[in-house]
């Protein structure tokens, strides 16, 4: 009888809440969430940029991806290699860090989540949003909830896409 009442408290409970509400609660324990990136936009760093969202899009992921070779030596104190796996690598061996590291990339939404962010804790978060402005390009907006994180990787962001694309604001 009481595992039958709970199961009906649980499934009222469910249809109150809705999935939405669950499917962002799940996110917040796996790690996932982008409610408090998105909920940051307001301070975001922007720049326009006169391509379409999915060549921005593109065009960050491409810039995050590429790898840079160091040598021990050369990644001693990098803030961004595990001191673990340093000590683990030959004098004579090299290793390959990524300029920043995709955690999440969601197209159809038009935002990436990038950590790895040089100067910051390796789980230091930046989004970045992107929204058509009609007859312009695209505005794409850096947010982090550490502002040099932020500043830094706005920094990154913007230099790769001047690269390509031209800045219109």
């Amino acid at each position: 009888m009481i595992k039958m009442v709970l199961g009906l408290f649980l499934a009222s409970l469910l249809s109150m809440t809705g999935c939405s509400l669950m499917q962002e609660e799940a996110k917040v324990l796996w790690g996932s969430s982008t409610k408090a990136l998105e909920d940051a936009r307001g301070e975001a760093v922007k720049k326009i940029f006169a391509c379409h969202p999915d060549e921005c899009f593109d065009r960050i992921i491409q810039y995050c991806n590429i790898e840079t070779e160091m040598t021990k030596q050369d990644a001693d104190g990098f803030e961004r290699i595990n001191p673990e796996q340093l000590s683990r690598l030959d004098d004579d061996k090299t290793i390959k860090v990524k300029n920043l590291e995709v955690f999440i990339k969601d197209r159809k939404n038009k935002k990436i989540v990038v950590m790895g962010i040089p100067g910051h804790v390796n789980t230091t978060e930046a989004g970045i949003f992107f929204t058509t402005i009609e007859g312009k390009g695209t505005s794409v907006e850096v947010v982090s909830l550490s502002t040099a994180a932020k500043i830094k990787a706005a920094n990154l962001i913007f230099a790769a896409l001047g690269k390509d694309f031209k800045e219109i604001q």
